[in-house]
């Protein structure tokens, strides 16, 4: 049994919005530039607010009084530097307290001083003297550069404008990469890049959008494994990484990091546990776990949540695996409680979705309306989020693409220098040997050398150009094969979009049409279990199997020919049940219907399967042979 897609989607997002990964921008060494030099006092305050951020806070805000009395520090009288630096503690320190940025124009004034002073540094040198780096006496600039782009983002964010902020969050990133070499990313320059990183992931993780998700949580995950974020920081972001493959339907993937996550948690009496537990519950759950072990599994977590506010996120996965298993009235006591107490837009619309359904099938269409007015009002929200996901994907691609470019030169430049390595000491050599034959046998033979060794320069500049020039031709080539590719794959889906919206109209036509929804209507009338299907019944008549057969052939007039003309060996018991399971009834149903066991009804369709060769759900794959078999 499967939950819908976006119900488990949304689900999961709910829980890791419960611990997301919070972020804070990290501490700063003393500026040490004969031009700029950081206030002593400035320097303490944020050394404290990385152990007291409240604390630090206190200390820094009577540096803004317009007279400061008291303060051993005053932004009113102090450098440009300085005053620049002040806000971009200040801003860290009321995000690190939960509050709202008050100095947003003075924080992006911040961010250009200090991007001003990145400019005037000259670009970092990489290649064999990697090894060899030493610490510029402008990092410290740069580093605070990349914080004032990233509190800035978290300020874009809160108001909001989630694309502005992914830009600030890949400015950040691409400061860091671009001045630091990757052996000076520790510390807490590597705990900044997975706040960085593990921002970005939530972004995408809000946005829908698994796969760069998946990268962003796999680099927070590497950075918080050389410098931790906290004591729970690589559970949390492991976690993330399982959230998402369970998104993506990757579900070994994400066990694996579940159990990962619970293995990195120092204690258990926290909400990273009992996220982690009810993930692993809902997976449990779609992997066919039986129902009542699943909500024992759920009632053990809420029974350890004290908070009101969790416990309505606990409630939405109750309602919702209740409403799937058609518990109708038992999952509409959970989901009322989260629609009226919880907060959370993307809860309340899986929760009012659900409670639309329950209502219409009840017949309260004042109820259902009130919920249905609900899901319309949140609509344009969700269309400006889409939007918003298809912008903060191209900067992200765009960002990726730059940096694996930067990192492809990097290495031709480093195969140039081993290049030169090997030329430099062979000319040397021949030189030194040039100036000794000059000594034994006369300018002749000097000159002779001489002619032998510009040859040989010019054979391996030669060469040099040669490979150069083939690879750019490679990168071109490449480049156009790239294009031709992405040409190819959008035309592919929109074919593909254009066969699904077809084949989902001819399903929806077809379960329209009378006989189906007289025999929806019946088994719907019925509660049916595995044990208790022989005892219902509902009667399905000749005129009713021929009605079904008609309405097959009316919307799928090559169903059975096609069935027949790959599997000759289907009887006409065998196409009435795949004429079921195309109504997408279940073994239960059908047992119904016939008036016959489960069990029987089971070994029929398993012995149906082995007849086609399936190892996939019998009717999923009958669904999906009628959509895309060119039937009509």
């Amino acid at each position: 049994m499967y939950l819908k897609g976006r119900y488990l989607l949304l689900l999961l997002l709910a829980l890791a919005a419960c611990t997301s990964c919070h972020n804070d921008p990290v501490e700063t060494r003393s500026i040490a530039s004969p031009t700029a030099i950081a206030s002593s006092e400035l320097i303490s305050i944020d050394s404290l607010m990385w152990q007291q951020p409240d604390s630090a806070l206190m200390r820094l805000l009577p540096c803004f009084d317009t007279d400061c009395k008291g303060a051993r520090f005053c932004v009113s009288t102090a450098t440009e530097y300085n005053r620049h630096y002040a806000h971009l503690l200040l801003a860290e320190l009321l995000y690190k307290n939960d509050c709202a940025q008050t100095n947003r124009p003075e924080l992006q004034q911040a961010v250009s001083y200090f991007d001003s002073l990145v400019r005037q540094a000259p670009p970092l040198r990489r290649g064999k003297w990697d090894s060899k780096h030493k610490p510029n006496s402008n990092n410290d600039h740069f580093f605070l550069s990349a914080r004032t782009h990233y509190i800035n983002g978290v300020g874009y964010y809160e108001n909001d404008s989630a694309v502005e902020a992914c830009a600030e969050y890949l400015k950040a990133l691409e400061i860091m990469e671009e001045r630091f070499v990757e052996k000076e990313l520790v510390g807490k320059k590597a705990r900044f890049m997975a706040y960085a990183y593990g921002r970005l992931g939530e972004m995408f993780e809000e946005q829908l959008l698994a796969e760069p998700a998946i990268t962003c949580f796999k680099q927070a995950l590497y950075y918080c494994r050389i410098e931790p974020t906290s004591k729970y920081g690589i559970s949390k972001f492991l976690y993330c990484l399982g959230v998402q493959f369970d998104i993506a339907k990757q579900k070994d993937s994400a066990a694996f990091y579940y159990d990962r996550a619970l293995a990195y948690l120092p204690d258990n009496d926290n909400i990273h546990y009992r996220d982690i537990l009810t993930s692993k519950a809902i997976l449990d759950y779609n992997n066919g776990l039986c129902l009542d072990s699943v909500i024992k599994d759920l009632e053990h977590v809420v029974s350890l949540v004290s908070d009101e506010d969790e416990k309505t996120t606990r409630f939405l996965t109750f309602g919702n695996i209740l409403f799937e298993s058609k518990q109708y009235d038992a999952s509409r006591f959970y989901l009322e409680t989260v629609f009226e107490q919880q907060e959370d837009i993307s809860s309340k619309i899986v929760a009012a979705d659900n409670l639309c359904n329950y209502y219409q099938m009840k017949g309260d269409s004042v109820k259902a309306n009130r919920y249905l007015s609900f899901l319309a009002d949140c609509t344009m929200t969700e269309i400006e989020k889409r939007n918003d996901a298809s912008k903060i994907n191209e900067l992200f691609k765009n960002h990726m693409a730059q940096k694996q470019e930067k990192q492809a030169e990097e290495e031709r430049e480093k195969a140039v220098n081993r290049a030169m390595g090997i030329i430099i000491p062979v000319a040397v050599v021949v030189a030194l040997c040039v100036f000794i034959v000059v000594k034994l046998r006369g300018r002749q033979l000097l000159k002779k050398q001489q002619t032998e060794a510009e040859t040989l320069l010019e054979e391996k500049n030669y060469q040099l150009a040669k490979e150069k020039i083939a690879r750019q031709r490679e990168k071109e080539k490449m480049k156009q094969g790239l294009q031709q590719w992405e040409e190819q794959v959008n035309a592919l889906e929109k074919a593909l979009g254009q066969q699904r919206e077809e084949a989902e109209k001819r399903r929806e036509a077809f379960m329209k049409e009378a006989i189906c929804c007289k025999l929806n209507d019946s088994i719907r009338s019925q509660r049916i279990t595995a044990r208790n299907s022989h005892e219902k019944y509902v009667s399905f008549t000749d005129e009713d199997a021929a009605a079904l057969k008609a309405a097959v052939l009316k919307h799928y007039e090559n169903f059975e020919s096609i069935l027949l003309g790959k599997y000759p060996k289907l009887s006409h018991d065998d196409l009435q049940l795949c004429q079921f399971y195309l109504m997408g009834l279940d073994e239960r149903q059908i047992a119904v219907l016939q008036n016959k066991s489960y069990s029987a009804i089971k070994k029929r369709a398993n012995t149906l399967k082995d007849l086609l060769g399936l190892d996939e759900n019998l009717k999923d794959y009958l669904i999906k042979f009628s959509s895309f078999q060119g039937l009509s």
